[in-house]
């Protein structure tokens, strides 16, 4: 049985020019999680 678990996960500080997304891209990747990025 699968089971599907949603998180909301919220991330503040300094985020850009430090390849946050590519790390948490291949972090996600090496765990199965899928979902979406979103600029607030």
């Amino acid at each position: 049985m699968v089971m599907t678990v949603r998180r909301h996960v919220y991330y503040g500080g300094r985020v850009q020019g430090v390849g946050f997304r590519y790390t948490v891209m291949r972090l996600a990747g090496a765990r199965a999680v899928t979902g979406f990025v979103k600029n607030l």
